[in-house]
């Protein structure tokens, strides 16, 4: 009988460790579960938060880029105007330009038409001396 309860004994104590390993092994295989569900939990709650910041500065970066389009082109605009009051005052000196000379040429005609006027008065009024001395050098 003795034998038969150390041999019981010895199959309950085996019994035991057998359920303790294999209970320890089912809590450790069920935490790492756990574990690893927490952390993709963690992962996905990440990357959804990285999602979100990333659409919004996809938002932005549109934003951005619709707005630096926008001042491109008005910077086109105003360069093309820059341009064109360029090329406008260009034509504008060249035409100040002309007319002075126009105004040069017709202030030295109207000098020499002056001169010739003045020599012709000149000589109309020495031509007028020499008659009046003729004429009173005849009568008397």
């Amino acid at each position: 009988m003795t034998e038969m309860m150390i041999e019981i004994s010895t199959y309950l104590v085996v019994a035991i460790l057998l359920g303790y390993i294999f209970g320890w092994l089912t809590n450790r295989a069920m935490r790492g579960e756990k574990l690893k569900g927490d952390f993709v939990k963690r992962k996905e709650e990440e990357l959804g938060h990285i999602n979100e910041v990333l659409s919004e500065v996809k938002s932005l970066n549109t934003t951005l880029l619709s707005d630096n389009n926008k001042i491109l082109l008005e910077n086109r605009k105003q360069k093309l105007k820059i341009h064109q009051l360029v090329k406008m005052l260009k034509k504008r000196d060249e035409n100040v330009e002309e007319l002075q000379e126009h105004i040069k040429k017709q202030k030295y005609y109207s000098q020499q038409k002056l001169k010739k006027h003045e020599l012709e008065i000149e000589a109309f009024i020495e031509e007028r001396r020499k008659i009046i001395e003729q004429f009173k050098s005849t009568e008397l």
